[in-house]
């Protein structure tokens, strides 16, 4: 445009502005003025909320133009590794935090879309939606127990199934002290 004549100011789509971000707004280079909503006479503006912004430019020629964006304030994406849970040696655990997000960043600093796991610990998931919002959930992961009685007889439970109280006998007396952990079929 060597004759001072700019096309008219195009400040883009308008946004998502997640919390505690900002957004960088630019009116694009070689305008003789630039005047935006509070009176910032600089290419480029930083919004640190949700809002209405807009930007009056003038180009050599005299020519003014005006564009406006509205930013709107973003949500957390949700995200969700589901309750802690318990692993027993040989099993594995894969953990999906949900699709469509923009990445991913796990506690192993992998990047993909599910984690897979063979050891109990503490592990996190941090996704990053469409605009640009961070969303973080954390899962702990205990170690299983064995179930097997760590002596050779037969256990018995009444009733079975129960409403919450049982009675426990054990086929061959137990000497000393016996301690006796109950899961449901899911392992609670």
């Amino acid at each position: 445009h060597a004759n001072g004549n700019r096309p008219p100011v195009y400040l883009g789509p308008d946004l998502t502005l997640c919390s505690g971000g900002t957004r960088t707004l630019d009116a694009g280079a070689g305008y003789a003025s630039y005047r935006w909503q509070n009176g910032w006479a600089q290419q480029t503006f930083t919004a640190w909320a949700a809002g209405t912004f807009h930007v009056t430019t003038e180009d050599l020629c005299g020519n003014v133009s005006r564009d406006t964006l509205v930013i709107t304030e973003g949500a957390a994406p949700a995200v969700s590794l589901g309750p802690d849970t318990v692993i027993c040696d040989g099993e594995t655990l894969t953990f999906t935090p949900g699709s469509g997000f923009a990445s991913y960043r796990w506690s192993n600093g992998s990047a993909g879309s599910s984690l897979t796991v063979t050891a109990h610990g503490t592990y996190w998931v941090e996704v990053v939606d469409a605009d640009g919002c961070l969303g973080r959930d954390t899962v702990v992961v205990g170690q299983c127990v064995s179930s097997a009685p760590a002596f050779d007889t037969r256990i018995s439970l009444f009733p079975n199934p129960g409403q919450g109280r049982f009675q426990v006998s054990f086929g061959r007396p137990v000497t000393g002290e016996a301690h006796v952990r109950m899961f449901d079929v899911s392992g609670r």
